[in-house]
């Protein structure tokens, strides 16, 4: 029997959009935060099953991976260095200050969004936790790449 390379299978179009989720490493999962591979699945277009989404990603975990190796090999290293932004910028044990500038490096970096100008009296270092994250969240949720996954 001749081994076949993974990215040669034929997939379906829900397993192509998972694929492409679990490669790239979106993070835009259930309530705001880092998506899981149930997430991705259901993304996908799949009903909620977090045991046939851990079998899905167990079948085609290869092609994950030569997918997010042709990422790279296609010089999208910036796509992989948003995606280390986007941790920063989802990991609640970091500064607000430095979550805040984390969202608006991915937004500028990524070309999705137009900056926006952020009018504030205030310094970052005196605002409030909850004004930061109001922020942030109102910047994530103008970003094309948020909208994009939530329309599927």
């Amino acid at each position: 029997m001749i081994k076949r390379k993974a990215k040669t299978r034929k997939l379906t179009k829900q397993q192509e959009k998972f694929v492409s989720l679990m490669a790239r490493g979106y993070h835009e999962g259930k309530g705001g935060g880092k998506m899981s591979i149930a997430d991705a699945y259901e993304m996908a277009g799949y009903s909620p099953d977090a045991g046939n989404a851990y079998r899905l990603y167990q079948d085609l975990k290869e092609i994950i991976k030569e997918t997010r190796n042709d990422l790279i090999d296609e010089n999208q290293c910036a796509t992989l260095a948003a995606k280390i932004i986007e941790d920063i910028m989802l990991d609640v044990e970091v500064s607000p200050q430095i979550r805040l500038k984390a969202a608006q490096d991915v937004m500028h970096r990524t070309g999705h969004d137009k900056p926006q100008e952020i009018i504030s009296t205030s310094k970052v270092s005196e605002m409030t936790d909850a004004e930061l994250d109001e922020q942030l969240a109102s910047l994530i949720e103008s970003s094309d790449n948020v909208k994009e996954l939530k329309q599927g």
